[in-house]
Formats: structure tokens, sequence, C-alpha cells
């Protein structure tokens, strides 16, 4: 299989120059937590939020006050002995409100 480029790209909304201008040169935009981002694009991701719900979905961006957009979102709550899901859609939540993430990460194949 041959490696494909991805079918998104991060992108700044601010013009190079600007950049430029602002840092001398243009900066590197694959630091390492934007490579993890970029790795993370697309997957099943499950936050725990303050009021003690879980959020499942598919993390979608995120912004400078890492805040989290979900699309696929569905809300799992606890009741006594059970669990129930409720689809939410597509889900952005507020960085204040996040407790936990965990990002179901691909198994490599063994080719």
């Amino acid at each position: 299989m041959k490696n494909q480029e991805p079918p998104y790209k991060i992108l700044s909304n601010i013009p190079e120059i600007v950049l430029m201008d602002l840092v001398g040169s243009m900066p590197n935009p694959t630091t390492q937590g934007r490579k993890k981002l970029q790795e993370w694009l697309g997957l099943p991701m499950r936050l725990s939020i303050t009021d003690g719900r879980i959020l499942v979905g598919i993390f979608c961006c995120t912004d400078r006050e890492a805040n989290i957009l979900l699309t696929s979102c569905e809300l799992l709550s606890k009741k006594e002995d059970s669990q129930d899901s409720q689809f939410m859609g597509t889900v952005l939540v507020t960085s204040k409100h996040i407790v936990s993430i965990c990002v179901d990460q691909p198994q490599p194949s063994n080719n």
C-alpha cells in the first residue's frame, strides 16, 4: 500500500507575509503537537466532561483555546446498572468542561 497524503490539511488563517513579519521567517508548521493532532483527525474520541457525562464521536477539529469539535457524537450516561446512549450529532465542547480525553488509535498493520 502506498503512503497517501491525508485528505485534510491544517491551515492558518494568518497570511504568510504577516507571519514572516512576526517571527522573521516562516514558522515550522509541523510541530510535535500539530503532528499528533493531525494523527487524531477522523479518529474516535471519548471525552469525559465535568458533569460526569461521556461524549463519544469523531475528532473533527480544535482551536487555540483547546475547544474540541466532535461529529457523529453520542452522549453516554450511566444509570444504576445500565448505560444510556443518545445521538447528539455535531458537538462543540469547551475546554473548561473537558476532564479527560481518550483517542482510539488504529492498530498498526503487520504487512
